[in-house]
């Protein structure tokens, strides 16, 4: 049952045809017009439905961009997230930036994100940092990679991570470890020059950890009790040949 349209006469009498046809063409055009207006209130209901759920959708990713963004800023590391950007052939081309932290920006004065990496850095090709990138991708494996990075303003070490992130992103992370690299150099400088002191000298050096027990001899050190560089000592080795 949809509707019925009742015709009232207050004289009993048959119908004429021309009646029952203006009647007929009432009905029709009324139903006609009752079901556009409901095709037209449920279209207006849909598309309000829609649009709700499109806000509520992009506010939902506007939160999880922000809580990203936060996790991402409250890293002392650089990080970026990168879309590959492919050729005809599948093959990649650049990295999209599609968000950077606190620590990225700070390092490079400005926010990268739309900006190509390979464009922005050229250099990451030089040092296998873009071809290090397209490996993950490929094989889905992290990597880590120690580079001294030279261009762009720059001139340090850096230890950067990739790890893919769905088919087509990757999540890099950079951290500076300049300074940890230039007191490993000190540290190899001063070894090499103790070292040229004691085949000078002709001395040793040693030293003695008390809570290990453990017992350290330099080069030099075996020369002078004539044993194998490299062979464990103990302190009753010391004090037997002294």
């Amino acid at each position: 049952f949809s509707a019925t349209l009742n015709i009232h006469n207050n004289t009993p009498g048959r119908w004429e045809e021309s009646e029952l046809f203006i009647m007929k063409e009432t009905a029709e055009r009324i139903w006609t017009a009752v079901q556009r207006a409901r095709a037209e209130a449920g279209l207006k209901e849909f598309t309000q439905k829609l649009e709700q759920q499109v806000e509520e959708r992009t506010a939902d990713l506007q939160e999880s961009k922000e809580i990203l963004q936060s996790v991402f800023d409250a890293s002392l590391h650089a990080i970026i997230l990168f879309e590959t950007v492919r050729n005809d052939r599948g093959a990649i081309t650049d990295y999209k930036v599609l968000l950077n932290n606190a620590v990225t920006i700070k390092w490079n004065g400005r926010s990268l994100v739309g900006k190509l990496y390979g464009e922005e850095f050229p250099h990451i090709r030089q040092y296998g940092i873009f071809g290090a990138y397209n490996k993950v991708m490929e094989t889905g494996e992290p990597m880590t990679m120690e580079v001294l990075y030279e261009g762009e303003g720059f001139r340090n070490w850096f230890m950067i991570s990739a790890v893919r992130y769905g088919e087509n992103k990757l999540v890099a992370t950079a951290e500076d470890i300049t300074e940890r690299k230039k007191a490993e150099e000190e540290v190899q400088k001063n070894l090499t020059v103790l070292k040229q002191a004691e085949d000078i000298a002709a001395i040793g050096s040693w030293e003695y950890h008390v809570s290990t027990g453990r017992f350290n001899w330099s080069d030099g050190m075996y020369r002078l009790f004539d044993l194998p560089v490299g062979s464990l000592v103990q302190p009753d080795v010391y004090l037997h040949h002294a």
